[in-house]
């Protein structure tokens, strides 16, 4: 079964001495969710994650968003419970042209900013410019993936 991707939590005081508190999300759509980032904008908690590996039931689904990107998870909580944001994910296509994506704050815009593969799923090297990221009136996060 390739659903069993979580992310973790684990907590320190002194960054020597660690407390795993287990997983804060839940399996069932993805095998991996790497490079996660939280993130805390007006009052909406955020959990980015990237996928290389869409589950078999997205693959199954013709209606389904590719999913090969940067994506994420939302909560009234840090430490969840966290929900998959509904499709269509931040950033993802079926070459995971922008992936590892991650956010950065200047002067109140929040701006986001991948690496980028070519469409033969070749690693290029380097970073995508940063766009602006959307956040509409539902808190959904989108970028203008042809602004990357």
């Amino acid at each position: 079964m390739d659903e069993r991707g979580v992310i973790g939590l684990a907590r320190s005081d002194d960054l020597i001495r660690w407390t795993l508190d287990g997983p804060i999300t839940a399996p069932g759509d993805f095998a991996e969710l790497e490079v996660p980032q939280y993130l805390l904008t007006d009052g909406r908690h955020y959990l980015l994650f990237c996928t290389g590996k869409p589950s078999r039931r997205r693959l199954a689904d013709p209606s389904a968003t590719p999913w090969i990107g940067t994506h994420y998870l939302t909560s009234d909580r840090a430490e969840g419970p966290w929900t998959l944001a509904p499709d269509p994910p931040m950033a993802a296509d079926t070459e995971g042209q922008w992936y590892a994506g991650r956010v950065v704050k200047d002067d109140g815009r929040l701006l986001f900013l991948a690496w980028r593969r070519s469409r033969d799923n070749r690693f290029v090297g380097g970073l995508s410019a940063p766009v602006e990221i959307d956040v509409d009136e539902h808190g959904q996060l989108s970028v203008g993936l042809d602004d990357l």
